[in-house]
Protein backbone atom coordinates (compact mmCIF):
# COMPACT_ATOMS: atom_id res chain seq x y z
CA UNK A 1 0.00 0.00 0.00
CA UNK A 2 2.99 2.63 1.28
CA UNK A 3 4.50 1.79 -2.19
CA UNK A 4 1.49 2.18 -4.59
CA UNK A 5 0.71 5.76 -2.44
CA UNK A 6 4.90 6.30 -3.04
CA UNK A 7 4.40 5.83 -6.63
CA UNK A 8 1.26 7.66 -7.12
CA UNK A 9 2.83 10.68 -5.36
CA UNK A 10 5.45 10.11 -7.73
CA UNK A 11 3.89 10.06 -10.63
CA UNK A 12 1.82 13.02 -10.07
CA UNK A 13 5.11 14.65 -9.54
CA UNK A 14 6.41 13.07 -12.74
CA UNK A 15 3.33 15.12 -14.33
CA UNK A 16 3.93 18.09 -12.89
CA UNK A 17 7.50 18.05 -13.77
CA UNK A 18 6.87 17.21 -17.26
CA UNK A 19 3.95 20.05 -17.59
CA UNK A 20 6.36 22.54 -16.35
CA UNK A 21 9.57 21.65 -18.65
CA UNK A 22 6.67 21.99 -21.28
CA UNK A 23 5.59 25.22 -20.75
CA UNK A 24 9.47 26.41 -20.35
CA UNK A 25 10.26 24.58 -24.13
CA UNK A 26 6.93 26.89 -25.20
CA UNK A 27 8.12 30.14 -23.51
CA UNK A 28 11.93 29.14 -25.09
CA UNK A 29 10.72 29.14 -28.06
CA UNK A 30 8.23 32.10 -27.82
CA UNK A 31 11.73 33.98 -26.58
CA UNK A 32 13.33 32.38 -29.39
CA UNK A 33 10.78 33.79 -31.85
CA UNK A 34 10.55 36.80 -30.40
CA UNK A 35 14.69 37.19 -30.87
CA UNK A 36 14.11 36.32 -34.50
CA UNK A 37 12.10 38.75 -35.28
CA UNK A 38 14.02 41.18 -33.63
CA UNK A 39 17.09 40.29 -35.41
CA UNK A 40 15.44 40.46 -39.03
CA UNK A 41 14.26 44.37 -38.05
CA UNK A 42 17.78 45.12 -36.69
CA UNK A 43 18.91 43.72 -40.18
CA UNK A 44 16.36 45.91 -41.97
CA UNK A 45 17.47 48.87 -40.30
CA UNK A 46 20.99 48.37 -41.05
CA UNK A 47 20.41 47.82 -44.47
CA UNK A 48 18.24 50.71 -44.47
CA UNK A 49 21.23 52.97 -43.07
CA UNK A 50 23.22 51.53 -45.24
CA UNK A 51 21.37 52.38 -48.08
CA UNK A 52 23.69 54.60 -50.80
CA UNK A 53 20.12 56.14 -52.51
CA UNK A 54 18.61 57.42 -48.96
CA UNK A 55 22.43 58.47 -47.73
CA UNK A 56 22.31 60.71 -50.83
CA UNK A 57 18.81 61.72 -50.28
CA UNK A 58 19.95 63.04 -46.59
CA UNK A 59 22.44 64.92 -47.59
CA UNK A 60 20.32 66.67 -50.28
CA UNK A 61 17.72 67.44 -47.82
CA UNK A 62 20.70 69.03 -45.50
CA UNK A 63 21.75 70.85 -48.85
CA UNK A 64 18.47 72.46 -49.27
CA UNK A 65 17.92 73.34 -45.67
CA UNK A 66 20.90 74.82 -45.87
CA UNK A 67 20.09 76.60 -49.26
CA UNK A 68 17.11 77.62 -47.38
CA UNK A 69 18.55 78.58 -44.49
CA UNK A 70 21.07 81.37 -46.84
CA UNK A 71 17.80 82.36 -48.62
CA UNK A 72 16.02 83.07 -45.48
CA UNK A 73 18.56 85.38 -44.07
CA UNK A 74 18.96 87.32 -47.70
CA UNK A 75 15.30 87.94 -47.34
CA UNK A 76 14.88 88.90 -43.59
CA UNK A 77 17.71 91.28 -45.00
CA UNK A 78 15.65 92.62 -47.84
CA UNK A 79 12.47 92.86 -45.37
CA UNK A 80 14.48 95.30 -43.04
CA UNK A 81 16.45 96.88 -45.66
CA UNK A 82 12.91 97.38 -47.76
CA UNK A 83 11.86 99.01 -43.71
CA UNK A 84 14.20 101.03 -43.51
CA UNK A 85 13.73 103.03 -46.72
CA UNK A 86 9.71 103.02 -46.13
CA UNK A 87 10.20 104.75 -42.76
CA UNK A 88 12.52 106.64 -44.71
CA UNK A 89 10.38 108.04 -47.54
CA UNK A 90 7.10 108.20 -44.82
CA UNK A 91 9.40 110.74 -43.31
CA UNK A 92 10.09 112.44 -47.11
CA UNK A 93 6.51 112.74 -47.38
CA UNK A 94 5.73 113.91 -43.80
CA UNK A 95 8.27 116.37 -44.27
CA UNK A 96 6.72 117.37 -47.61
CA UNK A 97 3.66 117.42 -45.94
CA UNK A 98 4.80 120.11 -43.09
CA UNK A 99 6.60 121.94 -45.75
CA UNK A 100 4.65 121.62 -48.99
CA UNK A 101 5.65 124.50 -51.05
CA UNK A 102 9.62 124.06 -50.36
CA UNK A 103 10.81 122.41 -53.12
CA UNK A 104 7.63 120.38 -53.85
CA UNK A 105 7.54 119.06 -56.90
CA UNK A 106 11.56 118.06 -56.93
CA UNK A 107 10.60 115.95 -53.89
CA UNK A 108 7.48 114.57 -55.16
CA UNK A 109 9.90 113.34 -58.12
CA UNK A 110 11.75 111.83 -56.19
CA UNK A 111 9.43 110.12 -54.05
CA UNK A 112 7.47 108.65 -56.98
CA UNK A 113 11.10 107.25 -58.03
CA UNK A 114 11.90 105.99 -54.49
CA UNK A 115 8.34 104.40 -54.29
CA UNK A 116 8.80 103.10 -57.43
CA UNK A 117 11.66 101.32 -56.75
CA UNK A 118 10.37 100.17 -53.48
CA UNK A 119 7.87 98.39 -55.12
CA UNK A 120 9.68 96.56 -57.55
CA UNK A 121 12.20 95.54 -54.72
CA UNK A 122 8.93 93.73 -53.20
CA UNK A 123 7.87 92.55 -56.15
CA UNK A 124 11.32 90.41 -56.10
CA UNK A 125 11.07 89.24 -52.94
Amino acid sequence: MLNTSLIVIMAAENIQLREQVENLKREINNWRELYQELAAKCYKLEQIKNDPILKQNNEELQQNNERLMKQEIELNAKIIMLSTENQRLHNVVQDISHNPFENYKYKLEVLQKQYQSLQESSQRI
